[in-house]
């Protein structure tokens, strides 16, 4: 027999709950007894290792299916458990109320102790997979928890990291005009200065005087020494830079600019 699960015996007629009793302590089972459904209520909710009922079809207050009935009420949810009930005077109907009520198995009066005790057995092995499930079930869900905290973490943690990405890039035209001036050619100033107006490689090209492969050689040169990461970026970059390049006379043909 399992060493960590416990049977509660219920039974009103005090000679068969003893005996009862006697016969299973001494099979090897840890047992507690029950002369009643509250009783017996009340003991499973203090006794957390019980996990098979047997009980009477007929207590007073309450008869044995709807017993058992209350306990999967009552504990189901989080805690597994199987039932067997007795009886000398039970009818079809007894028996199909037990089967919906989950009741593992059914045992006439007189109770045969061998037969009962094999019942027992069956019963403890299927409480004992369905607390595993239960288990198993309650470590995926902390794990589930433990991991939908962590996102919301990481979650929280990037919107935050974007929000300071948008205020640096708010920043940058500012930030660009107190930093140092990019070395750049006279002639990449000039391309900076039509950059910053909007113009095209082409265009460029013709103001200059330049071939257009020129003037994109010019571009790729400008952006690798500024390490500005595309053209309309360094065009809201250009002003703080060629205002600066003007009044250090950096600027040949613009620098009226």
């Amino acid at each position: 027999m399992d060493g960590t699960m416990a049977l509660m015996i219920v039974d009103d007629e005090v000679d068969t709950l003893d005996e009862l009793l006697e016969f299973f302590a001494e099979q090897g089972y840890r047992c507690f007894g029950a002369a009643s459904a509250e009783e017996a209520l009340a003991l499973f909710e203090r006794e957390p290792d019980i996990g098979v009922v047997i009980a009477d079809l007929r207590l007073p207050g309450a008869d044995g299916n709807a017993l058992v009935a209350r306990l999967r009420q009552r504990h189901g949810h989080r805690r597994a458990f199987e039932a067997i009930l007795v009886s000398a005077h039970a009818e079809r109907g007894d028996v199909v109320e037990a089967m919906r009520s989950g009741v593992g198995d059914f045992h006439g009066k007189p109770l045969v102790p061998d037969a009962l005790e094999a019942a027992v057995r069956r019963a403890l092995a299927r409480a004992l997979e369905a607390a595993e499930r239960h288990a198993f079930a309650g470590r995926v869900e902390a794990q589930l928890a433990t991991v939908t905290h962590r996102l919301e973490q990481l979650s929280s943690a990037f919107d935050g990291l974007r929000e300071r990405i948008d205020a640096r890039s708010d920043d940058a035209p500012a930030a660009a005009g107190d930093a140092a001036l990019p070395a750049l050619t006279p002639r990449m100033w000039e391309v900076l200065v039509h950059i910053r107006r909007g113009k095209t490689n082409y265009q460029i090209a013709c103001d200059l005087g330049l071939s257009e492969n020129t003037v994109k050689l010019y571009v790729s040169q400008i952006l690798q020494i500024t390490r500005v990461g595309n053209r309309t970026q360094l065009a809201l970059l250009a002003d703080p830079w060629l205002r600066r390049a003007g009044t250090l006379e950096l600027l040949k043909s613009a620098a009226g600019e």
